[in-house]
């Protein structure tokens, strides 16, 4: 009886480990993807797709490794660019273990991050505004919080709302 309790306790263990691994995979492909995205609209899409090749040729088969670190930092985008252009670097990065390579990001991520836009939470600073599609809401508006954009995203948002209270205005007869 313990020997059929045994295999039928280990037979869920592996079906609810294989679930964990299954939705971790899927995190990890939904932040790759989002990280792609938001590098080609910064940077260009074929320009930030030449960034990642020239990068993904320097790691080699550790590039899914370097992702899974990369995107627990707050710049991922600029630490892909960073090291497309710094070749070297990106060969000493793709032969270190792995404890090394996550100092040697945190490193460059926290010299590519201004300090305007460390935040102390425990998510990513590019997972927050992924969420919010980085626009400031009025309160944040005259915040601290809106140093956290670009001048070119400042410039959007900006833009855009000058634009919304425009059609405001209009629609309210002013």
């Amino acid at each position: 009886m313990s020997d059929d309790y045994n295999q039928r306790a280990m037979a869920g263990y592996g079906d609810a480990h294989d679930a964990a691994q299954q939705q971790a995979l899927a995190q990890h492909q939904l932040e790759t993807q989002l990280i792609i995205k938001q590098g080609r609209e910064e940077h260009g899409e074929d320009r930030f797709d030449d960034m990642s090749a020239k990068l993904a040729a320097k790691l080699g088969d550790r590039v899914p490794e370097f992702m899974n670190i990369a995107r627990q930092f707050d710049n991922p985008v600029a630490i892909v660019a960073a090291l497309a252009e710094d070749e070297k670097r990106a060969e000493h990065l793709a032969k270190l273990p792995t404890h090394r390579m996550i100092a040697e990001l945190g490193r460059l991520d926290a010299k590519l991050t201004p300090s305007s836009q460390a935040l102390t939470s425990g998510e990513a600073l590019w997972k927050s505004k992924g969420r919010s599609q980085g626009k400031l809401s009025d309160a944040d508006w005259s915040s601290p919080r809106q140093d956290t954009l670009s001048e070119k995203e400042w410039d959007k948002q900006f833009w855009q709302r000058q634009k919304a209270r425009a059609e405001h205005r209009k629609a309210r007869g002013y």
